[in-house]
């Protein structure tokens, strides 16, 4: 959000005849490169969660298979997350313990 917002400011004539070109490129390079950075993150844990989806899936299909009910998976282990969320998961894993069984309908 901050990168958009320096990019419409140096988009601005008054705000971008105030730098030199040069800074004007360098502040649109760092931009582009903390943009492409967060989007290579962004798309790596979105398809690693797209893969462990398929997996929990595929685990679902073949209890439902089998005749099962309940399955049992195993707690989702993602550390590469930042503090607050952790803090924020925490207090919800307290609140809803116990329940991190997927039930089956059909």
């Amino acid at each position: 959000m901050f990168v958009a917002a320096l990019l419409v400011l140096l988009n601005d004539p008054s705000v971008r005849s105030e730098f030199s070109p040069q800074a004007c490129r360098l502040l649109r390079e760092a931009a582009f490169l903390l943009l492409a950075y967060t989007g290579a993150a962004a798309l790596l844990l979105t398809h690693e969660m797209g893969a462990e989806d398929a997996a929990r899936i595929a685990q679902i299909e073949a209890a439902r298979a089998r005749g099962e009910t309940v399955v049992h998976f195993p707690r989702i282990e993602n550390t590469r997350r930042a503090p607050a969320s952790r803090l924020l998961r925490g207090l919800g894993q307290r609140r809803h313990e116990g329940r991190r069984d997927g039930i089956l309908s059909g």
